[in-house]
């Protein structure tokens, strides 16, 4: 089992008009017959939101790398949410390198989305928290495998340093995919159609990228390709951070 995996991020008009950082992360790996990508979005309200993005992309890495997660891939993606959240508060007591632990409040500085799609050979599991999404392609039909945190009020979400996070962690899996989409919600409201309450993928866009999913055979390539529609195609619809990861499936 052999996997393509590509994608970018791009700063958000905001960011760059505050004079912030990216607060985006994300990250992938193969193993095996096996792959994992990892999708993090910093919140603009968390002074350090960058930082535990980027926490929670190295330790689903990390455990990646050196745990067992074929034997019980829901576990691993729970045991591995809870390293990255204790990994995160362990920042806010030690400090950084270039952050004195003086300058942080609260491991909730660290505040960040994140979004996980693990593939055991033609088997999906997606773990997520917060808002953003994921998309499976199968067969030229197009689903939501995991959907955006439903909030009560406009513009807000869940975090992984929320109070009771492991209550919010939202575990689903399923059999076959030719690819999956992960994605912040800088481009969410792009691609995701809502009608009576009801989120959709929003089809022409998803067959597009399917299409040109498929067509890829130089990764660094096609990541070029999605960095310019970030750029290019979604900046009307949001100023924030925009971070698009994709999974083809090539099978044997």
């Amino acid at each position: 089992m052999s996997y393509l995996i590509f994608g970018s991020s791009v700063i958000g008009q905001s960011h760059i008009a505050m004079k912030r950082g990216i607060d985006d992360a994300y990250g992938f790996l193969q193993k095996d017959d096996s792959a994992i990508l990892i999708v993090a979005d910093g919140a603009g309200s968390a002074k350090y939101s960058k930082y535990g993005a980027e926490k929670i992309v190295y330790s689903f890495k990390y455990k990646f790398e050196n745990s067992d997660y074929k034997s019980c891939p829901e576990k691993f993606i729970i045991e591995t949410t809870e390293y990255a959240r204790n990994e995160i508060e362990k920042m806010a007591s030690n400090g950084l390198d270039n952050i004195k632990k003086e300058y942080i409040k609260s491991y909730k500085d660290f505040a960040s989305t994140m979004i996980v799609v693990l593939a055991i050979g033609n088997k999906w599991y997606a773990g997520h928290i917060g808002d953003g999404a994921s998309v499976r392609s199968y067969n030229n039909k197009f689903d939501i495998i995991s959907p955006p945190y439903e909030s009560e009020y406009v513009n807000e979400t869940v975090f992984i340093t929320s109070d009771n996070y492991k209550k919010f962690l939202n575990i689903t899996s399923g059999d076959n995919f030719n690819e999956i989409y992960a994605f912040t919600d800088g481009i969410q409201r792009g691609v995701i159609d809502v009608n009576n309450g009801i989120q959709k993928p929003f089809e022409p866009f998803f067959k597009y990228l399917s299409n040109f999913a498929l067509s890829v055979d130089n990764v660094d390539e096609a990541s070029n390709n999605i960095n310019d529609m970030l750029l290019n195609k979604f900046s009307e619809i949001s100023d924030d951070d925009k971070t698009l990861v994709i999974m083809v499936n090539k099978g044997e």
